[in-house]
């Protein structure tokens, strides 16, 4: 056991949820594979602790060998502040909400090379504008019991549909319905299985 996070999760109701070291590896494994986290980023920790996207930047920072800059709350609500953080700290990556990379304007962020967006479903035409921009984005997808991220989608100018892309290396998904696999396009329920549940 590694850590304890509370979650409401879909029922509205708080719960610990429990994770281990194997899916804290398997995230610090994909940031170094997808973000291509090195010693010479600095990684700006947007999330407050008490989410567990403060798990990814902070372990998939340091356990990286990078920097990590942590955000005071007084600057997290102010954009035109949070702008300036991020220039004056030469940040190179950040992991945001959608609601705040709406806000921001990628021409004034000149540093940024890649750009995680999760939390909540994305705008396609709003990351597309940082992919124009010369930044590198990802569209991430996971609930609290997978350890942060569960998969991750690659966003470039040919992307189509904002999807939540492809389970990391150390995780499974699956669409069932009625325990039966579904199709492509089926709707059904999104079982994960794998290190980091």
């Amino acid at each position: 056991l590694l850590y304890c996070i509370y979650t409401s999760g879909t029922t509205g109701k708080p719960k610990g949820v429990l994770l281990e070291n194997s899916g804290l590896l398997g995230l610090v494994t994909s940031y170094k594979e997808l973000f291509g986290i090195t010693e010479y980023d600095r990684v700006m920790q947007f999330a407050s602790s008490s989410f567990d996207q403060s798990v990814g930047d902070i372990f998939g920072t340091l356990l990286n060998g990078a920097a990590i800059y942590v955000v005071d709350e007084e600057t997290r609500y102010n954009i035109n502040e949070l702008e300036k953080y991020i220039n004056r700290n030469s940040i190179t990556v950040a992991s945001l909400t959608p609601k705040v990379i709406k806000e921001l304007n990628p021409e004034n962020l000149p540093k940024l090379r890649l750009l995680d967006s999760g939390g909540e479903a994305g705008d396609l035409n709003v990351l597309k504008k940082w992919v124009d921009s010369g930044i590198n984005v990802i569209n991430s997808y996971g609930p609290t019991e997978a350890t942060v991220n569960t998969s991750c989608l690659c966003v470039n100018s040919e992307t189509k549909k904002l999807t939540i892309g492809k389970p990391l290396r150390h995780l499974k998904v699956f669409v069932v319905a009625d325990s039966t696999l579904c199709g492509i396009g089926v709707p059904g329920e999104l079982c994960i299985t794998g290190a980091g549940l």
